[in-house]
Order: C-alpha cells, then sequence, then structure tokens
C-alpha cells in the first residue's frame, strides 16, 4: 500500500494508474487525494467528469458507466464508494463470491484510454474478501489519518504551501496537535495572511488565530451532549457563530472531539488500562467517565454521522445545518437516557 504523499508526488510526472484504491477514514485527505488525481486525469475543470456510483449497486453498474457518454471530454472518472450514511445500499465487502467475480471482470475490462476508477472504502479487515481482490486490481492509497513522521511531513508539506517559516514551538505543536490536517491546512491559510513578511509565524499568533477556543469550546459542547444537556450545547453553538464562525470551522473540531472518545472508549472496552498512545491524560480522565455505559457501536455511528456531515457541508449534498441540529437533538436524548439508566 502506498503513502498517501508519496503518492500524490508520484502523481505529478505520470497518469494516474487506471484504477486506484483509497482506504481510511481521514476525509480531507481522502478528497485531497480523489481531487488531485481527477485533476490529472481531466483537468482542472474535471469535477465535471466524474460519476459517483455507491455500494453493491453502483459496483453492478460499472460496465454502463464506462460506456456513457461525457458531454464534456473525452475522459472521465468514475467513483465508487461505500454508501455515505442515510444512504439506501450495501457496503462494497458485502459483497458475495459470484459478486465479486463479475464485478472483477468489470473492472479488468475498464477502458483506460478514456476512463480512470476510484474506489473509495474506510479501513477494512485486511483479511476481507473484497480487500483481496482490491490488492490485485488496484493501487491502494492509505488515507487513514497520518501519525508520527507521516504527519510530520504533511505538516511541512502544508507549511511550505502557504510560504510559511514557522517558530520550532510552533512546529512542535503541530506536529503533536489532534487536530485534524483538514483544520491544519485553513489554519496555514490564515497564518499566512496574518505574518508579516520575512517574520516567523509564532505559536501566540496561531492560538489567536486558529482552532484554539473553537476547540475549547466544541468539547464544552460535547460534555453536555454527554450529560444529555441539549439546550446548553445549542447555546454554545449558537456563541461560535455568533463569534463569525461558519459550520466549516466547527465540524472539524467537533470530529476531533468524537474521535478522542472513539479511541478512549475503543481502548477502555479492549481491557487496556491509562488511554490510548497520542491522546493527553487530562483527555482520557474527562472523557472516560461519561463513557462508561456508552457502546462502543454508539460512538461509531455518531462518528459516521459526523462524517457524513463533514462531506455535506463541503459538497452541498444536503443542508449540513440542519443535519447538524438533528445530531445534536438525537445524539443529547441517547445520552440523557444512558444517565437515567446509570
Amino acid at each position: 500500500m502506498k503513502d498517501a504523499l508519496s503518492f500524490l508526488r508520484e502523481l505529478k510526472g505520470a497518469e494516474p494508474p487506471s484504477v486506484v484504491h483509497l482506504l481510511g477514514d481521514d476525509t480531507w485527505l481522502r478528497d485531497t487525494v480523489r481531487r488531485r488525481i481527477v485533476e490529472t486525469w481531466c483537468g482542472e475543470e474535471g469535477a465535471s467528469q466524474v460519476e459517483r456510483l455507491a455500494g453493491v449497486d453502483g459496483a453492478r453498474r460499472l460496465d454502463s458507466a464506462f460506456g456513457s457518454f461525457s458531454l464534456f471530454g473525452e475522459r472521465k472518472a468514475i467513483l465508487l464508494s461505500d454508501p455515505l450514511p442515510g444512504e439506501k445500499g450495501r457496503s462494497l465487502s458485502a459483497m458475495g463470491e459470484r459478486q465479486l467475480q463479475d464485478f472483477s471482470e468489470s473492472v479488468r475490462a475498464l477502458p483506460s484510454d478514456s476512463n480512470r476508477l476510484i474506489v473509495e472504502t474506510g479501513s477494512p479487515k485486511k483479511t476481507g474478501a473484497f480487500h483481496r481482490l482490491m490488492a490485485d486490481l488496484a493501487v491502494q492509497v492509505d488515507t487513514s489519518p497520518p501519525t508520527g513522521g507521516s504527519r510530520r511531513k504533511w505538516v511541512e508539506m502544508l507549511v511550505r504551501k502557504e510560504g510559511l517559516r514557522l517558530e520550532t514551538k510552533l512546529l512542535e505543536t503541530l506536529n503533536a496537535a489532534g487536530v485534524s490536517l483538514g483544520v491544519l491546512a485553513a489554519d496555514m491559510e490564515k497564518l499566512a495572511l496574518a505574518v508579516d513578511e520575512g517574520q516567523e509565524a509564532s505559536l501566540e499568533l496561531w492560538e489567536s488565530l486558529t482552532q484554539a477556543e473553537p476547540e475549547a469550546t466544541v468539547w464544552e459542547i460535547g460534555d453536555r451532549l454527554g450529560r444529555g444537556q441539549v439546550g446548553p450545547a445549542w447555546a454554545g453553538l449558537a456563541a461560535l457563530e455568533g463569534q463569525g464562525l461558519t459550520i466549516h470551522e466547527i465540524l472539524p473540531s467537533l470530529l476531533n472531539w468524537n474521535q478522542q472518545r472513539l479511541r478512549v472508549r475503543s481502548f477502555s472496552v479492549g481491557g487496556f488500562q491509562g488511554g490510548p498512545p497520542g491522546v493527553h491524560p487530562f483527555v482520557v480522565k474527562k472523557t472516560a467517565g461519561g463513557l462508561s455505559r456508552t457502546p462502543l457501536a454508539e460512538i461509531r455511528r455518531e462518528q459516521k454521522s459526523l462524517l457524513y456531515l463533514d462531506r455535506c457541508s463541503k459538497q452541498s449534498w444536503e443542508n449540513p445545518r440542519i443535519l447538524l441540529d438533528r445530531f445534536l437533538v438525537e445524539a443529547g436524548s441517547r445520552a440523557k437516557g444512558e444517565w437515567r439508566k446509570s
């Protein structure tokens, strides 16, 4: 499997492979790699030449997608992904033996002179039949949240992209921060506008411009949701919007909040002591108590809902503000029921 950053560098000097499989749950990273594939193959305006298919039903329609006419040009990209939360259909990993055989034949018949196929899934079990088949059919690219040295390379790339110079203290903080790459990319754009020419960006400047305060407020919203306090959670959201923040700036912090909860609860369910690597002990202590009765499956469902919300906010599928209100009500109501049981 290829590292996402290495794969993007390869695209600078070559056309994308005929079939690419993006595996991982970092939506910003997956969107970035997909966009680069489409731009390389179809040109800068290539988004209009992408046809999306979903789940097992979408896999059945691959042959017709390959043959359909593209109004805007000869080259075309087909995106095949698992159904999004709330979208009908079965995940690609649910294909049976016969369906996998038909799918394999369709992919091998791909007219590579005019088509590129991008398959997107989360992080499936590597022993699954679909995963094994894709390892044979496609170039697989890891789009899971990068950690360690891989994350440092992404941070350095985002800094170079904006032509920034960072103080050592700020660079170390960004490497260790729990915020997503999508949030950091937005932060670097803000820093590039705020820092004086020829000067290094400082930790204090970053904290004053970026997600430091919204991140804290979102954690307060999350704590209220965890106690079933929907009204106060709504008030916290209104306070952020009153500061001029948009849903695009709020959602990444909310995603990070729930991802931390998911990691802490998974660690606890596994019978391990302490907290998961990379999660601050304060966060573990603050989070673990309120999650002691929360099913792990419930936190995973909430994360899927937030990931869908994030994609809606970027691709205009549904009104993300309405979906966020619904999430607050449903998550708070479920938590209130858990607190009553305890």
